[in-house]
């Protein structure tokens, strides 16, 4: 046999029998490397389904770390959770989770970028400190209420939770629909934008 610098497959039988390797025509080892082949291909192809391509379709709140995380709009850190907000934004290349530090900021965003609605937003229940659906919601906004960005709003699953508050905190109990209204005077917060 002569040394060649490829590898072959033996030829004959009898070659393949004395390497202890199948012969060329033998179907198992085709098989086998046909099945390997398969095998790195479907693990491949879970590796990229469990990864994803993009941040995926989870419309759900997101996870924050208080104290670490950057607010997306004001780019303050995110501290006080009863005030935090956040939304979910359909993208190409699946959902982005952004988090915001106060309610006005997670308003003013959506003031800024219209043309691209959030797939849903979250707000903190001031009270319970549960995330609720920020259009669901009910706030009060009281200038006694001191909010990190100054929206002077807190939210609360229900509106009897929120007339409570505003027996302390004197002020309006509004929807989130009504806080969106720029006609209404209420659509934002006063505040200057970062």
């Amino acid at each position: 046999m002569t040394r060649s610098s490829q590898w072959r497959m033996p030829e004959s039988k009898d070659a393949a029998l004395h390497l202890g390797l199948p012969c060329a025509g033998a179907t198992l080892f085709n098989s086998l490397l046909a099945t390997r082949y398969s095998l790195l291909t479907a693990s491949l192809l879970a590796l990229v389904a469990a990864c994803g391509c993009g941040r995926g379709d989870d419309l759900s709140p997101p996870a924050i770390a208080y104290g670490q995380t950057e607010c997306d709009y004001c780019k303050m850190i995110v501290s006080d959770e009863p005030f935090a907000a956040a939304a979910c934004i359909s993208a190409d290349d699946g959902v982005w989770k952004i988090a915001f530090d106060d309610v006005g900021c997670l308003l003013d965003y959506l003031k800024e970028n219209s043309g691209r609605p959030p797939g849903a937003m979250y707000v903190h229940d001031f009270k319970t400190g549960k995330w609720l659906s920020a259009d669901e919601a009910v706030y009060v906004r009281s200038e006694k209420l001191h909010t990190p960005m100054a929206s002077n709003l807190a939210a609360f699953e229900t509106r009897a939770a929120a007339e409570a508050l505003r027996l302390h905190y004197p002020g309006q109990v509004l929807t989130f629909d009504a806080l969106r209204k720029p006609a209404s005077g209420m659509a934002a917060t006063s505040r200057s934008s970062p």
